[in-house]
């Protein structure tokens, strides 16, 4: 696959206006562009929600067979997350995007990737996939599926899933899917997909990825029970999540980053994703592990390494089983793309939230992560549509035409875009204050050129030629420091 380059014409500047009004601008044009993505179908006697995987200017029919669920999740997170857009009916959009995902899930309590259809053959299923489950929970939870019965976001269920409006019957569904993700374990952590279709589990090993991912629902989760005394799922989350923390921390590269897995040399997405899992532990293990994380970004991620980066960093590859009856199955190739832009932005967000990053190691380490946010703002920007049918959608690294603008790469993006706003209305961030800071600096080394000028010359011609040469070179020094 071959990544498609920006064209100039679809470049904005992040400095011309400020952040915060640019953010909210990319923000609505998404919001437009998501409100007439979704299509209807019918689940049983009850009409459900879903999205397609790739946004088109000339969308195709998706009928029930085709429903994807990575798009219906991400498509439903996504759109919550930018408010809901002007739907006019939000508990109706809440309640059958819903259905549409209780439908997909399959008995043991995982998520496939897609609804298999019906030509091939009338016993054939997808096995569960690691990352679609994630999705599907987290599109839950933010639909309110784990609201207790006094809330008022509880959704309104209809009557032929009646069983779904009480609270603790929905934690008892929940249940089969806590014990799938426990199951299908390797080691302390996950691979793409179940363990169940492996010829010798012992030729498999964790990923950094979904394990990563598998960390933030499980503290989602934990969090969501634990408000409501569900002591004994709680115990099992935190554990499942506690231990897939440690085994990030021990498969950490000796440089701070991370690959795909233990083997792998360190990787800007997977690094990304592992930070943002490693900022969910309060520990001191953990924070150390998270600075060291922290500067391997810094020092590998900035905006001219980025446009070096090759597909072997984009994409991820593996095989997913079609269970045709009890006996056979086929495998089918999967190309996971990591939206790399938003995965640094959410990163470097939650990183500059922790006191150890900000306060101890590297000189300048929270002044560096303030004005590497500001440039991911504008690299995430940058990849936003302006013009046309797709206007709001954003462009990915896939090279097939119909595959450019993913709903994956509007979730991250939204979700990315929105915490670098909150830092700004909180004042962690600042432009004055990087400015403020790269002038500090400046000022500073020139400062002790001019102590080393005084202390070892004397006052003849040779001293300006001297000071004009340390004061270049304290310049060039300040330049490095603060180039971003």
């Amino acid at each position: 696959m071959l990544s498609r380059t920006i064209p100039p014409a679809q470049t904005k500047a992040i400095h011309v206006y400020g952040a915060k009004a640019v953010i909210d601008g990319a923000l609505a044009s998404a919001r437009s562009f998501i409100d007439s993505k979704s299509s209807i179908v019918n689940i049983g006697n009850e009409n459900g929600l879903l999205w397609p995987l790739f946004f088109s200017a000339n969308p195709t029919h998706v009928d029930q067979y085709e429903i994807d669920t990575c798009a219906t999740a991400l498509g439903f997170a996504a759109t919550l997350g930018l408010e809901g857009g002007n739907n006019p009916s939000p508990q109706e959009f809440i309640t059958q995007s819903l259905i549409t995902l209780i439908s997909l899930r399959r008995p043991d309590g995982s998520w496939p990737s897609i609804q298999v259809r019906p030509e091939a053959g009338p016993q054939a299923e997808m096995e569960g996939v690691v990352n679609d489950t994630i999705y599907a929970l987290h599109a839950l939870v933010d639909g309110g599926y784990l609201e207790g019965p006094q809330s008022s976001r509880q959704p309104n269920f209809p009557e032929s899933m009646k069983k779904h409006r009480i609270f603790a019957t929905r934690v008892t569904w929940l249940k089969s899917t806590i014990l799938w993700i426990q199951k299908n374990r390797l080691n302390r952590g996950w691979y793409y997909t179940s363990t169940e279709f492996m010829a010798d589990k012992t030729q498999y090993q964790p990923a950094v990825g979904p394990t990563a991912s598998m960390v933030l629902i499980l503290d989602r989760l934990a969090g969501e029970l634990n408000s409501f005394s569900f002591s004994e799922e709680t115990t099992i989350l935190v554990s499942l999540r506690d231990e897939a923390i440690a085994w990030l921390r021990e498969v950490q590269h000796e440089s701070g980053g991370y690959g795909r897995d233990s083997r792998d040399l360190p990787r800007v997405p997977h690094t990304s994703i592992a930070l943002i899992a490693l900022t969910t532990a309060n520990s001191n293990d953990a924070d150390l592990s998270i600075m060291r994380a922290t500067d391997w970004l810094l020092s590998h991620a900035n905006s001219r390494q980025l446009n070096k980066l090759d597909d072997s960093d984009s994409f991820d590859e593996y095989s997913q089983a079609i269970v045709f009856d009890s006996k056979t199955f086929r495998k089918r190739i999967i190309s996971h793309e990591h939206p790399i832009e938003p995965l640094v932005l959410r990163a470097l967000c939650s990183a500059i939230h922790q006191q150890g990053v900000s306060s101890l190691g590297k000189l300048g380490r929270r002044a560096r992560l303030s004005a590497r946010i500001f440039t991911y703002i504008g690299l995430v920007i940058r990849r936003q549509e302006k013009d046309g049918a797709l206007r709001g959608g954003y462009l990915s690294r896939r090279s097939l035409e119909r595959e450019r603008y993913p709903v994956y790469w509007l979730y991250h993006t939204t979700i990315a875009l929105t915490q670098a706003r909150r830092l700004l209305v909180d004042g962690k961030i600042s432009k004055i204050r990087n400015i403020v800071n790269s002038l500090s600096v400046r000022i500073g080394l020139v400062l002790v050129a001019g102590v080393a000028y005084a202390s070892f010359v004397k006052n003849d011609v040779s001293q300006i030629l001297s000071i004009t040469l340390l004061g270049v070179a304290a310049n060039v020094v300040s330049f490095y420091f603060t180039r971003e």
